[in-house]
């Protein structure tokens, strides 16, 4: 399984140099969207890798986080176990939830 974090937590990771993949569709995206992400919805993410990094962490985030799951298993099934893939746990809806910042 994925490693998971909690979206209040996100922040000091994106400090650090964390990358943050957001994996939702585009209308989702315009509803709303966490400031710093990075847009490549999850059935592009495939032919989009190369505009991942490879040297920094990911954390993949979608709407519940069943998705972005996905797009985590797509990564480290490209780039190997050993690269830093984390699942955002309970998505936007948590990130909404915790009162965190949505930028439109």
């Amino acid at each position: 399984m994925t490693p998971e974090i909690e979206p209040r937590d996100v922040a000091a990771h994106m400090k650090n140099g964390a990358f943050l993949l957001d994996v939702r569709e585009r209308d989702e995206w315009e509803e709303g969207h966490v400031g710093g992400a990075v847009w490549i919805p999850l059935g592009q993410l495939q032919t989009r890798l190369n505009e991942i990094p490879a040297d920094r962490e990911i954390i993949c985030m979608c709407r519940s986080g069943r998705r972005s799951e996905k797009a985590c298993t797509v990564i480290e099934s490209a780039r190997g176990k050993g690269h830093a893939v984390i699942n955002m746990a309970g998505g936007i809806l948590r990130w909404a939830q915790s009162g965190l910042p949505i930028e439109s």
